[in-house]
């Protein structure tokens, strides 16, 4: 064998399954299911990253599979343990990005998404595909009973539903990111991986449903296969694809098409649109909570540039008019702090107020009471609410 990447027992093990696969489903699909890549030719409804987004998705997928007429429900949720311990016998370990269920008791198919997994349509498409393998495995009387074998039969079906890019490439991702901040630049290196099945063995079973078809004369987009795979996926796809015909129909035997199970593959759909988001009902909104102020007697302390004006202007009274200079000095700080006493100003903004405003042109603080101190506004405040059995407002700035 001249595929150094996997082992040569793996890979006969592989060819048998993806053969024994093959004749319980009908080869029809391994060879004439169209092979979906994730583009917008194979996946043309309006994407959205939320739950109709992924209804959309999941829909199509089902009918790629034949399933499209079955009635099916989504549960959300996100890291939820509890929801996923509660269904033995469905999935293998805990932290699922996506499960399958079975029916519910309407017969619906039940399926259950992680709404972490809407951040990337392309990794999601490759969850989906895996859960809509368990559902064709479920509804076709295909399921194991050993778990782990179901899974990892289960990535085999998403080979032969034409999934196989979608889930090959999800069997291992690598990204990397760059951000400049200042004078250093930010790297980030992440990986993702989901299904069960190595992505070696991923690569080569979906290395081996094109060597098939291409020696079986049926046609294949090759290049652009290859140029959706990821690099570690398309060394062992392409290493695959360099398997003589004889090789090739030794790993996957498969007979004659006289002996075939017959299968009628399904039709592509028109591409859909979402629902439209509605737009917030005004009128259901609840009005916002008017902010609260009172008017504040200002003190009658010196600011530092009236305290500056004074003292320099009190100087130059006492120095060129001797006589009345004293008098000015002394009379001129005492109409300023009259003059500030009789001011008022509001407590959420300590902008300037009237006596009769009952709105602060500055903040817009609804003003109700006037108080003699700012240190008085909150106990009044506490008051005010009290007798207007509302709840505290929002503090505005400067408060």
């Amino acid at each position: 064998m001249r595929i150094s990447t996997l082992p040569e027992e793996d890979q006969h093990a592989l060819g048998r399954e993806l053969a024994d696969l093959a004749l319980a489903m009908g080869p029809t699909w391994l060879l004439d299911a169209p092979i979906l890549l994730p583009r917008p030719a194979d996946f043309p409804d309006q994407w959205r990253p939320d739950l109709d987004g992924a209804e959309l998705m999941l829909e199509r997928l089902l009918t790629c599979a034949g399933l499209g007429e079955a009635p099916f429900t989504i549960d959300a949720y996100e890291n939820d343990e509890a929801l996923l311990a509660g269904l033995t016998g469905w999935h293998r370990t805990g932290g699922a990005a996506a499960f399958f269920a079975g029916r519910r008791d309407d017969g619906a198919l039940r399926f259950g998404l992680d709404v972490r997994q809407l951040d990337d349509p392309e990794s999601l498409s490759g969850v989906w595909a895996h859960e809509v393998a368990h559902a064709f495995r479920h509804v076709h009387g295909l399921v194991v009973a050993d778990q782990e074998l179901e899974e990892e039969l289960t990535d085999l079906t998403t080979i032969a539903l034409g999934f196989g890019c979608l889930t090959t490439n999800n069997a291992w991702r690598l990204r990397r990111s760059a951000e400049l901040n200042g004078a250093y630049v930010r790297t980030e290196t992440r990986t993702q991986r989901f299904g069960y099945l190595p992505l070696q063995a991923m690569a080569f079973a979906l290395g081996l449903e094109v060597r098939l078809r291409l020696i079986s004369g049926r046609s294949v987009e090759l290049r652009a296969i290859r140029d959706v795979l990821e690099p570690a996926q398309r060394e062992t796809f392409e290493a695959t694809l360099t398997l003589g015909e004889i090789e090739t129909r030794a790993l996957v035997p498969i007979p004659p098409p006289a002996r075939w199970r017959p299968v009628t593959l399904p039709q592509r759909v028109a591409a859909q649109a979402l629902p439209t988001l509605e737009a917030p009902d005004a009128e259901a909104e609840a009005a916002p909570e008017p902010v609260i102020g009172f008017r504040v007697r200002q003190r009658g302390a010196f600011t530092p540039t009236s305290l500056l004006v004074t003292l320099v202007s009190g100087a130059l009274a006492v120095a060129l008019w001797p006589p009345w200079g004293l008098a000015v000095f002394l009379i001129v700080p005492l109409l300023i702090v009259m003059k500030r006493r009789s001011a008022l100003e509001c407590s959420a903004c300590e902008g300037d107020v009237d006596a009769d405003a009952h709105t602060c042109a500055r903040c817009g603080a609804q003003l109700v009471d006037t108080i003699q101190t700012r240190n008085d506004r909150f106990d009044a405040e506490d008051r005010w609410r009290k007798a207007h059995d509302a709840e505290p407002a929002p503090a505005p700035a400067n408060r």
